[in-house]
């Protein structure tokens, strides 16, 4: 942006020098202060080049800053979330100092064996050095065990190295995590499951958002990322899907939707490396 400010300004320059120019030519006795007024004219050109640079800079600067501020307060929200965690673990260890003084070994195991998936879950989330996107996924898989739904994770990658901002993934994961909790939610009581499977391997970065119903038909497949296209009532835009579709797109990425009875609704995302 700056150097298309930089050469706008430079061509209005030599535009200026153009037509004082002509003028100059045109009164030839005058040309003792004709010439003061060009110099004084390109001068001012030249510092006004220079001050919008340093402005544009300043500005520039101002949003890496306000982007850095935003980061750190997404990385509160994660200590703070795991924070949380913490304190419902020391919960989960009195329930079951109380549970071993009663001699209740099953009920033990079955205890711990609830509690065991949601503390790898957080570990998982807590790997992931990208804040944005744990912040989202702490965010909304929270909301789908709060509202009933089974919720499975597999994270096997820190995310290092995934291109583009993190902004834009925690808006895409945001996006397919809500539909997905939205549809699942809406749904009477039959066994909602919700999985997020997030892995690396050589060549690209993979994530799969998991519902097991609804089922989508093929015809709704077809139109699901265009822009206004939308299977909800009531004030939707449509625009959810076709934003992630865009922004997967703009980090060098693929987007696809299988959804089958046999299987379940997934959509897959590639992230080249």
């Amino acid at each position: 942006m700056s150097q298309v400010i930089l050469v706008i300004f430079l061509l209005q320059g030599i535009m200026g020098f153009v037509v004082l120019g002509s003028y100059v030519l045109a009164s030839v006795s005058d040309w003792q202060v004709n010439k003061s007024i060009i110099i004084i004219y390109c001068i001012v050109n030249v510092l006004g080049i220079l001050g919008i640079k340093y402005i544009v800079d300043l500005l520039a600067q101002e949003v890496d800053y306000q982007r850095l501020l935003v980061k750190l307060q997404k990385s509160d929200e994660v200590l703070f979330a795991l924070r949380a965690h913490k304190h419902d673990f020391f919960n989960h260890l009195q329930i079951i100092m109380g549970l071993a003084q009663l001699n209740q070994k099953e009920r033990i195991i079955s205890y711990v064996r609830n509690i065991s998936q949601d503390v790898s879950q957080s570990y998982d989330i807590a790997n992931i050095n990208i804040p944005e996107i744990a912040v989202v996924l702490m965010q909304k898989l929270g909301e789908a065990t709060q509202r009933g739904i089974r919720v499975e994770t597999q994270i096997t990658t820190n995310c290092e190295g995934l291109r583009g901002e993190g902004i834009n993934y925690a808006q895409i994961l945001f996006n397919l995590l809500d539909n997905a909790i939205f549809e699942l939610d809406r749904l009477k009581d039959c066994g909602k499951v919700l999985k997020v499977d997030i892995r690396e391997d050589n060549e690209c970065f993979k994530f799969i958002i998991y519902n097991n119903l609804p089922i989508i038909s093929k015809e709704n497949q077809e139109q699901l990322f265009e822009r206004g296209f939308t299977t909800k009532k009531g004030e939707h835009d449509g625009l959810g899907l076709w934003n992630v579709k865009r922004l997967v797109h703009m980090n060098g990425g693929i987007i696809e939707v299988e959804s089958r009875p046999d299987y379940g609704t997934a959509f897959n995302i590639i992230i080249s490396k």
